[in-house]
């Protein structure tokens, strides 16, 4: 069974893949890493919480995923996974 792609665990294993000390800036809506999370479904935004009718654990739990320091795909990583406990 596939992982949904717009789920914690979705975020989790995409993260993985990528480059861990990739920067981004959570004030800025086209960098912040949920939307380069989300443009990998091919997914076109200018900010991750404006993706319409697009499903969304919206929660804090994105917010303290994508906010929390370091701005690092690593950082917002190590976040998901905490959540998960």
């Amino acid at each position: 069974m596939s992982t949904p792609v717009f789920s914690r665990l979705g975020f989790i294993n995409w993260a993985e893949k990528q480059d861990p000390e990739t920067k981004y800036d959570y004030t800025v809506a086209k960098t912040c890493v949920m939307t380069r999370y989300f443009r990998t479904a091919g997914i076109e935004r200018n900010g991750a919480y404006s993706y319409g009718p697009v499903s969304l654990e919206v929660d804090n739990v994105w917010n303290k995923i994508a906010q929390g320091k370091p701005w690092t795909i690593g950082g917002a990583l190590a976040r998901a996974k905490e959540t998960m406990k």
